[in-house]
C-alpha cells in the first residue's frame, strides 16, 4: 500500500471541494483507483512518480486548481498507519449506505422512527471504533440512534 500526501493551490478548505476535484482523476491512465479522505491518498500500486502535479477544475468555475501529490511512504501491513486506511475504507462504506456522520458516528435518517406521544424522533445509526489490539486491527460496529 502506498500513502500520498495532497496539496492543493490555492488552497481549498472544504474537504467536500478537496473530494470533488480529486474524483475527477479516478480511473484514468496512471491514476487508476485509490481512496481519498481530503488530506493523504492511498493506492494499492505506486504512481509513476514520487512527485505529481495536475491541474483540475470545479464545475461552473474558472478557477484552476494545481494539485500536488507526493509519496509519503510505502506502508506495510500491521503498520499503524493501516487503521487510517481501515478508517477511511470504514467512511466510505457508510457513505455509499447513505448514512449521515454525526460527529463519529454515521445515521439513517431514512429509517426514522417517529414516536409522537413523546414528541420524540429517533434515527438507527452505529458507533464504529478501528484500533490496534496486540497485533491486530479491532474493528468494532456498535448500533445506537439519535434522539431528537
Amino acid at each position: 500500500m502506498y500513502h500520498y500526501r495532497v496539496d492543493f493551490t490555492p488552497v481549498v478548505d472544504e474537504t467536500k471541494v478537496r473530494l470533488k476535484l480529486m474524483r475527477q482523476f479516478r480511473g484514468t491512465d496512471g491514476f487508476g483507483n485509490f481512496i481519498f479522505d481530503g488530506h493523504s491518498l492511498w493506492k494499492t500500486s505506486p504512481l509513476a512518480e514520487n512527485l505529481l502535479t495536475q491541474v483540475a477544475k470545479l464545475e461552473g468555475d474558472t478557477t484552476e486548481h494545481r494539485i500536488t501529490i507526493k509519496l509519503v511512504s510505502g506502508v506495510a501491513p500491521g503498520d499503524p498507519q493501516y487503521l487510517q486506511l481501515y478508517n477511511n475504507v470504514t467512511r466510505a462504506c457508510l457513505r455509499i449506505l447513505k448514512l449521515c456522520s454525526m460527529g463519529r458516528n454515521y445515521f439513517d435518517p431514512n429509517a426514522e422512527v417517529v414516536l409522537p406521544q413523546y414528541r420524540l424522533k429517533l434515527w438507527p445509526g452505529f458507533v464504529t471504533t478501528v484500533s490496534q489490539h496486540l497485533h491486530y486491527a479491532y474493528f468494532a460496529y456498535y448500533p445506537t440512534r439519535h434522539a431528537y
